[in-house]
């Protein structure tokens, strides 16, 4: 497999008071000669004080599909291998936000964060394993896909060099 994607990029940052970040950026490729995909992406950043930070991004993605070498598994199960279609690249938009708080326990650096972020896909390709037991079948998906992500995330240090990191996500996954 052969792949050619050249493309550019480029990305504007505006500074409002050192409380407001906005990056606005733009991607352009051609994949194999004949694709083209545009790619948005925004982000900002608010300063709510000098210790608590909102974040939001949303933004378009595109992803070429290897659907065999991503599911290395079926070549040894004895499935007779089905691509239905040409498989198309995958596409999705993703948006989310993150608030951080920086601080101090015990005088010791500290931090929480809470993330959401969801994927609506436009485009999936789906290995499908549960049509036929003796079959694994490679499609485009047909019809609504998405992922939400939430995470609370807690970050300490209580000695130099040593970080205690506790996490608790939910994902919520609909293909």
């Amino acid at each position: 497999k052969t792949e050619n994607i050249p493309g550019v990029f480029g990305q504007y940052t505006y500074s409002f008071r050192n409380k407001i970040t906005l990056i606005a950026g733009f991607r352009a490729d051609i994949y194999n000669k004949d694709k083209k995909f545009i790619t948005p992406r925004m982000h900002i950043k608010y300063d709510l004080t000098a210790n608590t930070i909102l974040k939001a991004s949303a933004g378009k993605g595109y992803r070429i599909a290897n659907a065999l070498s991503e599911n290395m598994g079926v070549l040894a199960s004895s499935r007779k291998i089905i691509f239905v279609e040409v498989l198309k690249p995958e596409e999705a938009w993703n948006y989310g936000i993150s608030l951080s708080r920086y601080f101090s326990i015990n005088g010791k650096k500290a931090t929480f964060i809470l993330d959401y972020y969801r994927t609506d896909f436009i485009n999936q390709v789906i290995a499908d394993m549960e049509k036929r037991y003796d079959e694994v079948s490679f499609y485009n998906l047909k019809g609504q896909s998405f992922s939400n992500s939430a995470q609370a995330e807690l970050i300490f240090e209580p000695i130099d060099r040593l970080e205690i990191n506790a996490a608790f996500r939910i994902n919520d996954v609909f293909i």
